[in-house]
């Protein structure tokens, strides 16, 4: 059985569906999406894996025109927000403009062959917020809808069967006139969406602000950069190479984002947000 150890903090069982912190002991169950599409991530750790691949991988062949974009994002914010519950701090994903999202490059990923399987107990079910993070795997808004591909004819002969055929053949072709109006919709929708991605990211609206790190430059709506600072210099983000760092956070969300801009190239960056708690 596949096991993939991420800097020796957390255990992922693709198999078993589970995270697991090695630390504590404490185990978690995820989405059968998001372990695939953890899984496919950590396999080609290092690179960037498209959008297109990582619906494909976690949703089936037809993702592309069943699946929501709000409900594909919504997969990695359960992630985050499941192994931030584990205890684990550092931000696994790097999501590239335009192109995809990888593993970020200082992540620590260890593949072994574990025979011990890990087992999700149950007797202690999770709690309202776990229930919340994770929705059941047979929630229909996450599901392909079914339909038979065929019209079953009545048993009649004569006239009536030709009737019959005639109606069914007539059905048919409306099936597919309806199949061809959506399938360009679809197309039409994914070419917006490509064309948007597809424009270069322009970083206005960011400036300095006196008594804060030199690579620091804050969005111009932000309310509270003292916290934002402070936050980042936890995570250990520091002036120490060429790198800039343009920060936006809305308390009332909350998130932190953070772009972040290499020297060479100020317009090909690594974006990471950060779901924080709400403060009381």
């Amino acid at each position: 059985m596949e096991v993939y150890i991420i800097d020796n903090l957390i255990v992922f069982v693709p198999e078993e569906k589970i995270i697991e912190s090695l630390k504590t002991g404490t185990k978690l169950p995820i989405q059968s999406a998001g372990a695939r599409c953890l899984k496919l991530l950590l396999e080609r750790q290092g690179e960037v894996v498209p959008q297109t691949e990582l619906m494909i991988a976690g949703w089936g062949k037809d993702a592309l025109s069943t699946l929501s974009i709000p409900a594909y994002y919504q997969c990695f914010v359960n992630l985050r927000k499941a192994l931030k519950r584990l205890g684990y701090e550092k931000e696994l994903f790097a999501t590239r403009r335009g192109r995809g999202l990888r593993i970020n490059t200082y992540i620590n990923v260890k593949k072994s062959n574990n025979d011990n399987k890990i087992a999700v107990t149950t007797d202690n079910p999770l709690d309202t917020d776990s229930q919340e993070l994770l929705p059941h795997e047979n929630d229909k808004r996450l599901l392909t809808p079914e339909r038979d591909d065929y019209l079953a004819l009545p048993e009649q002969s004569g006239a009536d069967t030709e009737t019959a055929m005639l109606e069914t053949d007539a059905g048919k072709k409306q099936w597919k006139f309806i199949v061809i109006f959506a399938a360009i919709v679809v197309l039409s929708v994914c070419l917006w969406f490509f064309l948007q991605y597809q424009k270069p990211l322009r970083l206005s609206g960011y400036v300095r602000v006196a008594d804060t790190p030199s690579c620091f430059y804050f969005n111009v709506k932000n309310k509270d950069n003292v916290f934002a600072v402070d936050y980042l210099v936890k995570k250990r983000y520091r002036c120490t190479t060429d790198e800039k760092y343009f920060i936006s956070y809305f308390s009332a969300s909350p998130r932190l984002t953070v772009f972040i801009c290499g020297k060479a190239n100020p317009l090909n960056c690594d974006s990471v947000t950060y779901v924080l708690a709400q403060k009381k």
